[in-house]
């Protein structure tokens, strides 16, 4: 797992992939055991941590996206 960070110039934009695996999605549960639970996520990206100081500080919304694990 880690991080990139990604410098653009007032109005640049750029594609960006990354992939996300199932073990990136994993947790150990109460026994020990990593175990990956199905359902509805949802990722956020964006220049600073989602919150609504953020955004009154003046950092643009994040961009959302909703994924599921079946």
């Amino acid at each position: 797992m880690g991080f990139e960070r990604l410098l653009l110039q007032p109005g640049e934009s750029r594609t960006v992939q990354f992939t996300l695996t199932p073990e990136m999605m994993s947790f150990f549960d109460e026994q020990g055991k990593l175990k990956l639970e199905a359902g509805a996520f949802r990722l956020q990206v964006g220049g600073c941590s989602p919150g609504r100081r953020g955004l009154e500080l003046g950092a643009p919304s994040p961009m959302t996206t909703v994924f599921h694990v079946i």
